[in-house]
């Protein structure tokens, strides 16, 4: 009788085992197929063919339905341009996120609101002067130069909402920095 205890218990033991690996293997595999959906939703938006962009891109959890998110991300550069983040300037970026289509609540905007309390991120930065320079390879000259007066211009009014619009002509706070490097980096 305990014989037959010390076998079932070892053939539970066993069954776990293969079990939790089964489900790892599961979790790995969902995890690989959720990549390819999230890159190819990215390469239909945006028509960005470089796979190691994309897979960036995918590393710092966008997708299709984040990207209009992060191509706005020079906008929370610009509002911490200073070191600082005025609730104005909060409020602009946000608002430049509603007007571009993206929702409260969703989880574009959760995302911008969450980039905006945390600060600018060096490796978003760096992923998105990466994507801008894609943009050069996928756009139109005057798509181009759409994307970047529009972006510029949206930057511009998150500085007006500050009320400091000196530092459009004259860079006390780091914007006008960080509009040339964007201009610069959506000019072909």
């Amino acid at each position: 009788m305990a014989k037959d205890i010390f076998r079932t218990r070892a053939m539970y033991l066993e069954d776990e085992y293969f079990h939790k690996k089964e489900f790892a293997l599961l979790e790995k595999l969902k995890a690989v197929f959720q990549k390819k959906i999230d890159k190819e939703s990215i390469r239909k938006q945006t028509g960005i063919t470089n796979e190691q962009l994309l897979d960036r891109l995918v590393s710092v959890n966008l997708n299709g339905e984040m990207m209009a998110a992060f191509q706005l991300y020079p906008l929370v550069e610009i509002a911490w341009a200073d070191g600082d983040l005025s609730e104005k300037e909060a409020q602009s970026v946000l608002a430049e996120g509603e007007r571009q289509g993206i929702r409260p609540g969703s989880r574009g905007y959760r995302m911008l609101e969450e980039r905006l309390h945390k600060g600018p991120d060096p490796e978003i930065r760096k992923i998105w002067f990466l994507y801008a320079e894609e943009l050069k390879k996928v756009l139109s000259r005057d798509e181009l130069d759409r994307v970047r007066h529009d972006l510029l211009e949206r930057a511009r009014g998150i500085v007006a909402a500050t009320g400091h619009l000196e530092r459009l002509l004259i860079d006390v706070g780091g914007e006008r920095k960080v509009l040339k490097k964007v201009e610069e980096a959506l000019t072909p």
